[in-house]
């Protein structure tokens, strides 16, 4: 995940490939990691925007290169980061 964050990463597709239900990667991955696989990807993500827009991307470029369709989710994700 930390390599193909930029990518679409369906559940089910992950835990095929670690030959477990969607459900028990969502548990040992949140036992392990103390985050659910969607909200690690998601701040992998924004950890990836913020370098990007502190290099001069704009905030669309940033959003559109670490696999976002458009801006607004990293905004509200970033929001959110923030407040946490």
């Amino acid at each position: 995940m930390d390599t193909r964050f930029t990518q679409r990463l369906p559940l089910g597709d992950v835990a095929g490939h670690c030959r477990v239900s969607e459900r028990t990667l969502t548990r040992l991955f949140a036992e392990s990691a103390g985050l659910t696989p969607l909200r690690y990807q998601q701040l992998l993500r924004v950890e990836r925007a913020e370098h990007l827009i502190g290099q001069g991307a704009t905030v669309e470029a940033a959003a559109r290169s670490v696999g976002f369709s458009d801006a607004r989710m990293l905004r509200r994700l970033r929001a959110r980061t923030q407040i946490s």
